[in-house]
């Protein structure tokens, strides 16, 4: 199974921008920050792949960049989607309701399906169903949820 673009280059890319940002004083220290964050083993969140390739956001707000077409055909897409839903008034409506109230249940079904059937689901759902009562009394949790 290959890797999910936004896992694969993230330590690597941290290691870059690390290198790279290496001229500058004022950047190196949160540069360092991402760099240990990433060596740590949050891969979860790559917020390189997310600036750089999925918005193509630029350096600063004086440099507006070019429209990302995905994203400008996603806003093209729900306008589409919205002006049809409220075309015919009333008379659709139903329709329209009738849709947006089983899709969910619909996708929330191949979700569970799906989860169901990945390797290691049975510690997932031990984690799940099966409380560890000694953090519930560590008050840094309840500070953590709270906050």
């Amino acid at each position: 199974m290959s890797p999910l673009p936004w896992m694969a280059g993230s330590k690597a890319q941290a290691a870059i921008n690390a290198k790279a940002d290496a001229a500058t004083t004022a950047t190196t220290a949160a540069t360092t920050t991402a760099a240990a964050k990433a060596a740590e083993g949050a891969d979860l969140w790559n917020p390189d792949y997310f600036y750089k390739t999925t918005l193509n956001r630029s350096k600063d707000i004086t440099e507006t960049g070019t429209p990302v077409g995905f994203l400008v055909f996603c806003l093209a897409l729900s306008y589409l989607c919205t002006y049809f839903s409220v075309w015919k008034g009333i008379k659709s409506t139903g329709k329209m309701v009738w849709v947006t109230c089983t899709l969910p249940y619909l996708i929330l079904t191949i979700l569970l399906i799906k989860g169901l059937t990945l390797e290691g689901m049975e510690k997932g759902l031990a984690l799940l169903f099966v409380p560890d009562w000694s953090k519930v009394a560590d008050p840094g949790i309840w500070k953590d949820a709270a906050t």
